[in-house]
């Protein structure tokens, strides 16, 4: 390497390692997020939050900015 990048490589490298040592708690917003998918078109339009413990899929009626009505919208995988 040159010596012109060396300090903003060993920069980068103290930084990296400084987030891998002291990985962040998750927040309680991003453990209870769930994505919303239109029926029709299959894109995800919504995103809410659900407790996990629910076993049944949720399914609300939504307006769809791509089919441009209101559609079923289920639960899909985060």
């Amino acid at each position: 390497m040159q010596d012109s990048c060396l300090p903003y490589f060993k920069l980068w490298y103290i930084i990296w390692k400084y987030k891998i040592n002291n990985k962040m708690a998750k927040s309680k917003f991003s453990e209870n997020l769930i994505k919303m998918k239109c029926a029709v078109c299959k894109r995800v339009n919504y995103y809410t939050r659900r407790k996990k413990s629910q076993e049944r899929k949720l399914e609300l009626k939504k307006y769809c900015k791509w089919c441009k009505k209101h559609t079923i919208h289920k639960q899909a995988k985060v």
